[in-house]
């Protein structure tokens, strides 16, 4: 199952010729064929294209008129990937534009697929791994001043205990898990701020750790795509994050089995608990927000990974090592 691929992206031939022809600029040569990309929560355009020349590419697009907060993320995920080097296992930059309201970034093809769903292990690992070199790399210095730390933007939309004051009464009173959630807000796991410190760190996140944001290539390993979430923080912070993407798509998988891997090796069962239900909190609290335009799924999806978290939650202080 690939997340949000019942959601059918505008396809590259409705896209206004001016964008069409933008791409086809960075790429030196125009663009013959195309096909569109479906899955995610953009409301834009993803297609693979190839050229009259054979040159092929991966052309993602946002238009501020249907969606203005994705047309930002674009602009901001072509600045940060410019600035990475090439020994990561990110997708390159081949060029940008952005005018009248639209945006248009357009990158090297990765030729691959997703992850197979519910997760193999082979693949789950080579992920970790991927993680695990974006992490032995410090962020250029240029591009570490401009990203916020992990801390700074989990906090801006709700993190910690700003997150559960900010979902509903009734809300909380339909979680299965309700009465772990009002036993833990009243100790000192929902302390504001109680995981700023170990949050800190000076390493490179992606932020957004989902099957749908990795591809698997030919040979086994693992690229990581989508990135205008990236930030700074503890390597520990994409590894983890990504065992609730392994536990919403299987709701039987051993994720403690997981920990093993050394990105996680150490990691106090405690950090795990509080930051799973603090995570809980956050998606929660955006759940009840407004759908934003062109993403009908995206809130029903978000309550489901705070569910999700909450089972973790429950999972690890059922187990405490």
């Amino acid at each position: 199952m690939t997340i949000g691929a019942d959601r059918q992206r505008q396809a590259w031939d409705e896209l206004p010729e001016e964008m069409r022809t933008a791409a086809a600029s960075i790429l030196g040569s125009p663009i013959v064929g195309a096909t569109t990309q479906n899955g995610g929560f953009s409301p834009g355009s993803a297609d693979r294209v190839v050229t009259a020349s054979g040159r092929r590419a991966f052309v993602k697009t946002a238009i501020a008129d249907h969606n203005e907060e994705s047309a930002e993320l674009h602009e901001r995920e072509a600045r940060i990937v410019a600035a990475l080097g090439p020994e990561l296992p990110v997708p390159a930059l081949l060029g940008a534009s952005a005018r009248d309201g639209w945006v248009v970034a357009v990158y090297e093809e990765i030729v691959g697929r997703h992850p197979e769903t519910p997760w193999r292990a082979d693949e789950l690992a080579a992920v970790f791994d991927a993680f695990e070199r974006i992490t032995r790399h410090r962020a250029p210095d240029d591009l570490e001043r401009s990203l916020p730390s992990a801390a700074d933007a989990l906090g801006t939309d709700g993190f910690a205990v700003a997150g559960w004051a900010q979902v509903s009464a009734a809300l909380i009173d339909s979680l299965e898990h309700r009465e772990l959630v009002r036993e833990l807000l009243s100790g000192p796991i929902g302390e504001l701020g109680i995981l700023v410190e170990e949050l800190r760190g000076d390493r490179l996140l992606h932020l957004d750790a989902r099957a749908d944001n990795i591809l698997i290539r030919e040979d086994g390993a693992a690229v990581i795509v989508d990135w205008p979430y990236a930030c700074i923080g503890a390597a520990w912070v994409d590894p983890l994050s990504l065992l609730v993407d392994v536990a919403y798509l299987d709701p039987e998988a051993d994720v403690r089995a997981l920990l093993a891997h050394p990105i996680l090796a150490g990691l106090a069962p405690d950090t795990i608990r509080r930051f799973f239900f603090q995570l809980a909190g956050h998606f929660l609290a955006k759940s009840e927000l407004p759908a934003p335009p062109g993403i009908p799924g995206l809130r029903a999806f978000q309550r489901e990974e705070g569910v999700t978290c909450l089972r973790l939650v429950r999972a690890f202080s059922d187990h405490e090592d």
